[in-house]
């Protein structure tokens, strides 16, 4: 028989795995941009990759954070959930190099030049291609962050459970984002592809689409 002591350690060394994996995804960003300063001028030069590697860490503490919110307030302990879980992790591994290299390229063609990328982007049709990766991507990590949530409304009642539905709503507004830069991107015209990105400013909206799930899930309590 397994003791609620054994359930709880074997819960505790899944979540330090997750917090390894992640851990590890920020290790690839930074040796992604691992040439060692010999100089000052080289160590100037690397610190004006800090704007990218900035935004290619905050998108991975999005998702991080997205998972420690789901298990401290919602997560279940059970097969599904670990193999979600797991689904998390793959993904964020696989949308590391797209997530540097796209904002690496971004940041270099935004400042002329002056803020370094140690990616060559030789065609638009390259750009285009890497949109649509990122979007993809971006779209099936939250996506998987969805399905933790949706899995947990099936275990859960009450007051608990719409909060559930407010955040797996809340993420499948985030989907649709990724999935808006990536079809933005395959519509434009490969020279113009790059504007899909701007796409991304919608996420800043995320909090008014909590805010409108919130208000119907109480509208509809109190019916």
């Amino acid at each position: 028989m397994i003791t609620g002591d054994a359930h709880a350690s074997h819960g505790q060394r899944v979540d330090a795995f997750i917090d390894a994996a992640f851990a590890f995804t920020v290790t690839l960003l930074v040796v992604a941009n691992s040439d060692v300063p010999r100089s000052m001028g080289d160590m100037l030069n690397a610190l004006r990759g800090v704007p990218a590697f900035a935004a290619a860490f905050a998108q991975i503490v999005y998702f991080w954070r997205a998972h420690l919110t789901w298990r401290r307030d919602y997560g279940v302990a059970d097969v599904t959930a670990f193999w979600l879980s797991m689904l998390l992790v793959f993904l964020v591994l696989v949308f590391v190099y797209p997530l540097e290299m796209l904002f690496s390229s971004a940041f270099h063609a935004l400042s002329g030049g002056w803020l370094p990328s140690g990616w060559v982007l030789g065609h638009d049709s390259d750009i285009k291609a890497l949109f649509i990766a990122y979007g993809v991507v971006f779209a099936l990590l939250s996506g998987s962050v969805v399905m933790l949530y949706l899995h947990s409304m099936r275990r859960i009642a009450g007051r608990v459970r719409d909060g559930a539905v407010v955040w797996a709503g809340a993420w499948s507004y985030s989907a649709l984002i990724g999935l808006l830069v990536a079809l933005v991107a395959w519509a434009l015209p490969a020279h113009l592809s790059g504007l899909a990105g701007f796409c991304l400013g919608l996420l800043g909206l995320q909090g008014v689409v909590v805010g409108r799930i919130k208000r119907r899930i109480d509208t509809e309590s109190h019916a």
